[in-house]
């Protein structure tokens, strides 16, 4: 058996101090899977502290640890209308929903280490996250992801998301990527859980 099969256990919890001991974690792992295919990104430590870390404390941080402490994967959530990530709120509301926006949780971060993926976890923090948004009152769930070759787009599929009607051009935006369109998937978070027990 793989050993960072045996070492991978999950962890949810709502990280309410911006000093939690995965913060650095956190953001190694986000630099290392955002530098990948499809995106090719490259962030700073201090952008990712400033514009995803701490935006998201006091909302909803998955983070998936091994037996060392090490994290080896994340997701983020928050409500749609949050001024978590204005740009996108922004962009949402300005199109026409297929959802009740009001309702809706915006699934905003997910990574997993590629040494430990296909092992199931990217589905425990997408039901981690499904679970703290039914608990908090909301019905729907709604993501971003890149239009082609994305990593997460086949699990939200599976779970019975559906592309919304419009995609997104992030050419002219403040993070240089390979990755120029993004898509919108959506569905009802009692459904998705269904689909993932």
């Amino acid at each position: 058996m793989n050993k960072n099969k045996q070492e991978v256990k999950i962890t949810v919890r709502d990280i309410v101090d911006s000093n939690d001991s995965a913060r650095v974690g956190f953001a190694k792992t986000y630099k290392e899977v955002f530098a990948e295919k499809p995106y090719f990104e490259n962030f700073e430590i201090e952008d990712i502290d400033q514009n995803v870390w701490l935006p998201h404390i006091g909302h909803c941080i998955v983070v998936v640890e091994n037996n060392f402490r090490e994290v080896v994967g994340f997701g983020c959530a928050h409500p749609f209308l949050a001024d978590t990530e204005p740009s996108i709120r922004d962009f949402l509301v300005a199109q026409k929903l297929p959802f009740d926006s009001s309702k809706t949780i915006f699934m905003s971060e997910l990574a997993v280490r590629k040494e430990f993926r296909r092992q199931g976890i990217g589905a425990k923090i997408i039901t981690a996250r499904l679970e703290w948004g039914q608990k908090n009152g909301y019905t729907n769930f709604c993501m971003r992801t890149a239009e082609h070759k994305s990593n997460s787009r086949s699990i939200y599929e599976k779970i019975g998301a559906k592309q919304a009607p419009f995609i997104q051009d992030v050419s002219n935006g403040k993070i240089d990527t390979s990755s120029k369109q993004r898509v919108y998937l959506w569905g009802k978070i009692s459904e998705a859980l269904i689909k993932l027990k």
